[in-house]
């Protein structure tokens, strides 16, 4: 007599990596805390994408700070990905990126300048990029 056993497993994981977004006029302020998996981007691109939709038709900035992000998945980097080929159909002004990590910083150039391009800039002090935002607006 030969026992065979059916294993059947559903797993559900937990978010990690945690996120804030502010709204000032049309710039989308967001701030990225931890190390992300997919399902915590999922959350954090679908929390900005209401954002964006209620800012339509106006064009807008996203100023991400990505500071104290210590990594991410591959399958979020993949989420987040998807999210820019999706926000490069949207009337993006400029996504002004805040990082001081080589690391990160290299993921970051890797998905955003394949779909967003000339949309991205990066800067490692966040009132820098504040300032550089309010400038770009008053041109």
């Amino acid at each position: 007599m030969s026992l065979q056993f059916k294993w059947k497993v559903k797993m559900t994981f937990q978010e990690h990596g945690a996120f804030e977004i502010d709204i000032s006029g049309n710039v989308i302020e967001v701030c990225l805390v931890g190390a992300f998996n997919r399902e915590a981007t999922l959350h954090y691109c679908d929390d900005l994408d209401l954002k964006i939709t209620d800012l339509e038709p106006m064009p807008f900035y996203i100023l991400l700070d990505i500071r104290k992000v210590e990594g991410a998945t591959p399958e979020s980097w993949e989420v987040a990905q998807e999210h820019n080929n999706w926000l490069s159909t949207k009337n993006i002004t400029k996504k002004v990126i805040v990082c001081t990590s080589e690391l990160i910083d290299y993921f970051a150039h890797k998905i955003n300048e394949s779909t967003l391009q000339d949309k991205v800039i990066y800067f490692n002090d966040l009132n820098t990029a504040k300032n550089w935002i309010a400038k770009d607006k008053r041109m």
